[in-house]
């Protein structure tokens, strides 16, 4: 007996059944088709099919052919028993990174429905360098301009294929993030990775995945990574805020953007802050897009020997792996040392390792030259000056001294000290430090000169700063490329103060107490210019082996020759004078007398007067100097009443006498002039 409720019931359990039937009709008629096709390796193809196959059909080799070659698979199986993945065997490889076409004809299901004919392109990829570009970074997204106040970075697919990033990571130098999920990035399109919290925010602006551990971006500058799936390095960046456009856009945020995807590895030269008025571009093309070329061979930074078997040659930008990694791109003056192998030190490759067939001798000066070298997008270096290296040497007193001091720059500018290496062994400076003295007297502001190894070779300068690019720009006479440039620098006072010069142990290289008055008096502003050492030989805290940087050289010489140096080339005779003119106007040309001494035995003592043409006494310049057995003392022109000598003619009474009791006088005749 049926009932309303027992109707419904059988009509429900008819629907369900019809139904069921309905679905199993529609999968056993929908036609098959083929999904995807995965290069596996070299020589093998995996195809995905929608349905399962027919075994005679799928496997029958005539059914497949690749373009170009009209190329038959050797063998067609099944994968893993799977009936709708099979896999196609060649005989011959697939070339690297080309297009092919895949062309299936008369392959039916299961049930024997037949495929339509499919042609499909495939390619063999092997990620490379540079294939998917860091193109945009917001590493400080705080005070809001526009865009959600969260830390992003996007990647843009800078090569002609599709590249799926499955198992691809961020990564800093001492971390690694998680791995990104299955996504395929199509040539010249855009994917934003963030963590997981920041993902809702910015699905909104297109293709976006998270990872775990995303790397904390830090605001001043970072060192990041983009790795593959095998933790190949594909794109490096060390980023810095100082590539914002002012210190406005510095301050947080704007993103930070490349210019031109041709030049991934410009660095400063191709990134600036975004001009979006929503402070970036994400998922989009960059707001600062440009044509942006580097032309530019890659440049030697530092040369150094990290141990007697490796040496270790830094530049200033990502090289080319190929010649970069070929020993016989290298060579050492020495017969029985050759390159055994190459390696790159980080995975920035901007610093190589050539690992030598034997250790170096201490002590020893070597000279290492290279061919070929080039950079990421191919400009070359051709055949390289040698390079000096060297065995470091721990500096001892003396070893390094205080050459040239800028404890008064102008405003906007920086305090600057230069070292010089007086010995003929390399110093690393990794190995020293800044510091000077507090009220009490006792060594305060102790700070490191370089973290990492940068090394002095014999008779070079170098000049410590904290702001490089204003010395640069304010100084002519710098050397760029013997300029540190230090985060922090302990504080020098305008009108006295000193400096010390200090080797890992603590101990004292070099003091200089300095004092304003020690510049040449008739300057009329002294404010910019630097005290410059005249003889790096002499005594550090003798007022007179200090002059003010000469005017011709723009007040300073910052990792070069200090103008008012004064070269030891000492005649037969016990004294002489480099110059018979002088000119004391701080131009830089014959501004101080120079009396050069040199003695047979230790122990002599000089004092020294100067006389006009007619004999009268104008200035009692030494008083019982102590001397070495060679030396040299320097007169800047300047009278005991305050005034500058005249024009004219005049003479220098020198008289010297030591312990033996022997004595030397002699009249020396020099001429000032214009």
């Amino acid at each position: 007996m049926f009932n309303g409720r027992n109707f419904l019931l059988l009509f429900l359990m008819m629907s369900q059944f019809q139904q069921s039937v309905f679905a199993c009709s529609t999968i056993d008629t929908l036609l098959p088709k083929m999904d995807s096709v995965v290069v596996k390796n070299a020589n093998t193809l995996v195809i995905y099919y929608s349905n399962s196959m027919d075994l005679a059909s799928t496997t029958d080799l005539s059914h497949y052919r690749v373009q170009p070659g009209n190329v038959a698979p050797v063998s067609v199986s099944s994968d893993n028993g799977s009936s709708r993945k099979w896999m196609l065997n060649f005989s011959d490889s697939f070339s690297l990174r080309k297009w092919y076409n895949l062309h299936i004809t008369q392959v039916s299901d299961a049930y024997g429905q037949m495929i339509s004919d499919t042609s499909v392109f495939f390619f063999r990829y092997q990620s490379d360098r540079n294939d998917i570009l860091i193109h945009e970074i917001m590493s400080d997204p705080e005070p809001r301009i526009g865009l959600p106040a969260t830390e992003w970075i996007e990647l843009v697919n800078a090569s002609p294929f599709p590249i799926n990033v499955s198992g691809w990571r961020m990564a800093k130098p001492s971390s690694r993030s998680g791995p990104l999920p299955d996504f395929t990035l199509m040539p010249d399109s855009f994917l934003l990775v963030c963590s997981s919290g920041s993902l809702s925010q910015l699905v909104p602006y297109g293709n976006t995945r998270s990872v775990s551990y995303f790397p904390a971006l830090s605001n001043s500058g970072d060192e990041l990574f983009l790795l593959d799936d095998k933790g190949k390095t594909i794109h490096s960046v060390s980023y810095s805020d100082r590539w914002h456009e002012n210190e406005v856009k510095k301050s947080g945020g704007w993103s930070l953007e490349m210019m031109d995807q041709k030049n991934p590895c410009g660095g400063y030269g191709n990134w600036s802050s975004a001009v979006s008025v929503s402070g970036g571009t994400p998922g989009k093309s960059n707001s600062i897009r440009q044509v942006n070329p580097d032309h530019d061979p890659p440049s030697r930074i530092k040369a150094y020997v990290s141990d007697p078997t490796k040496v270790c040659l830094l530049f200033n930008e990502t090289l080319d792996s190929t010649t970069a990694m070929n020993p016989l791109n290298y060579q050492i003056d020495h017969q029985n040392i050759h390159i055994a192998d190459v390696a790159f030190e980080s995975p920035k490759q901007d610093g190589l390792t050539l690992i030598l067939s034997r250790a170096l001798d201490s002590g020893k000066l070597y000279s290492i030259a290279y061919d070929e070298m080039k950079d990421c997008v191919m400009n070359g270096i051709g055949s390289s000056d040698p390079v000096k290296i060297g065995i470091k040497k721990l500096p001892d007193s003396m070893d390094l001294v205080i050459n040239e001091i800028l404890f008064n720059p102008v405003s906007g500018g920086a305090d600057m000290v230069e070292l010089y290496n007086r010995t003929d062994r390399v110093i690393d400076l990794q190995d020293c430090y800044l510091a000077n003295l507090n009220e009490m007297g006792e060594v305060d502001n102790i700070t490191s000169i370089s973290e990492n190894p940068f090394p002095l070779l014999p008779q070079e300068y170098l000049a410590l700063s904290t702001d490089k690019t204003h010395l640069l720009r304010q100084y002519r006479s710098c050397n760029p490329d013997q300029i540190i440039e230090m985060p922090d620098l302990p504080s020098f006072a305008d009108d006295e103060g000193n400096v010390l010069l200090l080797n890992k142990q603590g101990k004292e290289i070099d003091r200089v107490h300095y004092f304003d008055d020690w510049h040449f008096s008739l300057l009329s502003e002294k404010e910019g210019v630097s005290l410059e050492r005249l003889d790096p030989n002499g005594f550090s805290q003798h007022t007179a082996n200090w002059h003010s940087a000469s005017s011709a050289s723009g007040f300073a010489t910052p990792g070069n020759k200090n103008s008012q140096a004064a070269d030891l080339l000492f005649e037969s005779r016990a004294f002489s004078l480099k110059s018979r003119w002088m000119s004391p106007n701080n131009d830089g040309n014959e501004d101080l007398l120079v009396l050069q001494y040199s003695f047979n035995e230790p122990g002599n003592v000089l004092q020294t007067f100067i006389c006009d043409a007619g004999g009268r006494i104008i200035k009692k310049w030494l008083r019982a100097e102590m001397c070495g057995r060679t030396g040299q003392f320097f007169w800047n022109g300047m009278l005991d009443a305050g005034q500058k000598v005249g024009y004219g003619a005049y003479i220098l009474f020198v008289e010297a006498f030591n312990t033996s009791g022997n004595i030397r006088r002699e009249k020396l005749v020099f001429y000032v002039g214009d």
